[in-house]
């Protein structure tokens, strides 16, 4: 609502006043790639809540073509600013104006013939200017419709979506890519650590905009115990939702376990992602693998860690991936959340 605010200062004051944790987000993406950064560069000006003032410090960043890079998170950016005082101008402020006038049977109210009043908006319009300062003015004075355009903008907000940003071409080449570099890497431990960097992409790829900011090989319980990947939930809708909203199971951070192996997993491979959980982190996650022989008993003994309340695991296999990767091709977001359902109800049906 101030004149000469617009978009580009709005976002760039933002950026400066979270740059700190935006450096410090792209600083645990450049770990979980694995790019390194060979030295710290001057950060330019950034609000330190520490200190409650401007700081100017040197900062590991990437760094490309002499300039540094910051990264935005997905999960915070928009295409447009969510609210608009245009929008709140037209669809609330002239609302309210309707109303008024015709309670106070104003010049502006006109009778319809069968006897219905009404004011049009092009006449409140030429009364009431669409200014900054006059929408300043009115919101002083009527704060609560202010209140009621931001609370309908909040149940509305959005993460950018994949498609918005992405073309379909792009998109069918990047599965394309995926499931190609999946099929080469070959079992076994020689090639660990080349699956479990792969993976990381795919997982971030498949669960977007659901779950987000992906730490790689977190420590927990003072770095006794590592969880290969942990993802933050951001679901509001659909099956990681579901998960805490329908079934109660908390999962504030879901899990991920990589087993490169040649052969099928066993007991220990649940113990060691069971053991993992907890009530505050969370009590589901996936234990990602190449194949099965006997996927049944496998999925059996789920059920027994399940039923002996520890914890609720799925498994995925390469040819699981493969095929969530096709449905993230075609757009096909609803056949990911089935599929997701029935793995888990496998676990949950006795």
């Amino acid at each position: 609502m101030v004149e000469g605010i617009g978009p580009d200062k709005i976002s760039d004051i933002t950026t400066r006043l979270i740059k700190k944790k935006l450096m410090e987000y792209t600083l645990d993406q450049c770990i979980l790639h694995g790019i390194v950064i060979k030295s710290k560069v001057a950060s330019g000006y950034f609000w330190d809540q520490s200190s409650q003032s401007w700081v100017d410090e040197y900062f590991q960043l990437p760094v490309y073509h002499g300039e540094r890079i910051i990264l935005v998170p997905k999960a915070i950016a928009r295409i447009e600013f969510s609210c608009n005082y245009q929008e709140y101008y037209g669809k609330y402020i002239l609302n309210y104006l309707q109303a008024e006038h015709i309670n106070a049977n104003s010049s502006l109210v006109h009778t319809l013939k069968k006897g219905k009043k009404v004011v049009y908006k092009k006449d409140l319009k030429e009364r009431y200017a669409c200014s900054k300062e006059y929408i300043y003015k009115f919101s002083k004075k009527h704060p609560d419709i202010l209140d009621k355009y931001k609370a309908a903008k909040a149940k509305r907000l959005k993460v950018i979506s994949d498609k918005e940003i992405t073309t379909d071409l792009d998109l069918k080449d990047l599965v394309r890519y995926l499931i190609a570099n999946l099929k080469a890497v070959n079992p076994g431990n020689a090639e660990a650590g080349k699956y479990h960097d792969l993976m990381i992409g795919i997982m971030e790829f498949i669960f977007y905009p659901y779950l987000i900011y992906p730490t790689k090989e977190k420590e927990i319980h003072e770095g006794r115990k590592r969880i290969d990947i942990t993802f933050t939930n951001a679901d509001t809708a659909l099956f990681f939702h579901r998960l805490y909203a329908i079934n109660g199971i908390p999962c504030n951070f879901i899990m991920i376990e990589c087993k490169n192996y040649t052969n099928d997993l066993n007991n220990p491979e649940l113990d060691q992602l069971s053991g993992r959980f907890g009530p505050n982190k969370g009590l589901f996650g996936f234990l990602v693998c190449r194949r099965f022989q006997d996927k049944k008993l496998f999925i059996q003994r789920c059920k027994d860690t399940a039923k002996d309340n520890r914890g609720f695991i799925v498994a995925l296999d390469d040819d699981d991936i493969i095929t969530i990767l096709s449905y993230k091709a075609k757009k096909q977001e609803e056949e990911i959340d089935k599929l997701f359902n029935d793995r888990f109800r496998e676990v949950m049906m006795g």
